[in-house]
């Protein structure tokens, strides 16, 4: 059986099939523009809500660092840094005071002070510039008492840590982007009582 068409016809037929192929290929050019392979660098701040195990601390608040790969559109890697300051429980220090009197016996509040380093691996859903995550990781934490008015801090604390949690993207350009979301830091060992959900966002640049 043989085949043959127009010449008119065959031309048709290839645009027909180029422009197809081009329209299919937009939408994938377009994700690969916020859902690329490549590092990133970022940097915020989040309200730490403590739930820790004893006392009765107020929350506290703080920064996180993070730098980080993404190898697929669906899946990171990435390194957080995350230091809060003075959770405080009123009241529960006595000691000594620093006063411009000199040292003085006094009543204030205890501090802790947490920094917390994990590596987290970090799922995405790439829907374009709007992209839900989540996230788990795993890594250390140091605690630092301290006490109101005090020179020197107290006692120091390490341990493991894991942390879980969700969030979105929201790409503004291509390379930068805000990254809002909330995480649990649970803790093991000499910190295991100072648990925390962390609630924040930071500005992130892709390479």
């Amino acid at each position: 059986m043989a085949f043959c068409c127009s010449r008119g016809a065959l031309f048709s037929c290839l645009a027909a099939l180029v422009l197809g192929a081009s329209a299919s290929a937009q939408p994938a050019a377009g994700a690969d523009l916020y859902a690329r392979s490549g590092w990133y660098l970022g940097l915020g701040g989040h309200a730490a809500l403590e739930n820790f195990d004893g006392g009765n601390y107020r929350n506290s608040g703080g920064l996180d660092a993070l730098a980080g790969y993404r190898f697929t559109p669906h899946f990171a890697i990435e390194g957080q840094l995350d230091w809060n300051d003075d959770f405080a429980d009123r009241g529960r220090y006595s000691g000594t005071c620093n006063t411009s009197q000199g040292p003085r016996p006094c009543v204030g509040d205890k501090t802790i002070d947490v920094l917390t380093v994990t590596a987290n691996a970090k799922g995405f859903l790439p829907l374009g510039r709007v992209q839900p995550f989540a996230l788990l990781g795993g890594g250390v934490m140091r605690s630092s008492d301290g006490a109101f008015q005090t020179l020197a801090r107290g006692d120091t604390d390490a341990g493991y840590v894991a942390r879980f949690g969700a969030g979105v993207d929201l790409y503004a350009t291509r390379r930068m982007l805000l990254s809002l979301g909330a995480a649990y830091v649970l803790p093991t060992g000499a910190t295991s009582d100072l648990h925390y959900v962390s609630i924040g966002g930071n500005l992130q640049f892709r390479f």
